[in-house]
């Protein structure tokens, strides 16, 4: 199996979590998340409980609708800015109807890694979620890499402060 199929099956199995208060949103997006080969994804109409959702799922993505009742997209984005030091990356894919420039300049602005509008091309929805789990995977392969390097610095200067004393 080349890199790029490994890469392809390793995020098959990545979480993914849906904030959407309409519900043929939703089913559209679990349909082709199905149809692309993702088994582990989440859904939820109520933007109240997002946060704690992201909290108890822990997401690899989250697929943000903007306009909402209660808690905006916004306000959802500004309480994960708040909490971005303490958790792993987790890019943000927007998903909206707001076709307002300025409405993706604060998006992407508030942490949001790529932007949609409604109604969005099957294909484009697809191939961004894939592109942004890809670069989720290759970071946390580059983080492991820099542990294990990190390990066995220590290790040899370990080993080296032995000898020496």
């Amino acid at each position: 199996m080349n890199e790029k199929n490994r890469i392809n099956q390793s995020i098959k199995g990545y979480k993914i979590l849906i904030v959407d208060d309409q519900f043929p949103n939703i089913i559209l997006l679990e349909n082709i998340l199905d149809l692309a080969g993702f088994k582990d994804v989440v859904s939820i109409s109520d933007s109240k409980q997002a946060l704690e959702k992201i909290e108890l799922h822990q997401p690899d993505i989250l697929l943000l609708d903007l306009m909402m009742p209660d808690i905006s997209g916004f306000d959802i984005l500004e309480a994960l800015s708040v909490t971005s030091d303490t958790r792993e990356y987790m890019p943000i894919l927007v998903l909206t109807a707001d076709t307002n420039p300025k409405s993706k300049e604060k998006a992407l602005r508030m942490g949001a890694s790529d932007f949609l509008t409604k109604p969005f091309d099957i294909s484009e929805v697809t191939l961004r979620i894939q592109n942004l789990l890809t670069s989720k995977y290759l970071m946390n392969q580059l983080k492991d890499q820099n542990n294990l390097l990190e390990e066995k610095v220590k290790q040899r200067t370990a080993v080296s402060y032995t000898h020496l004393r």
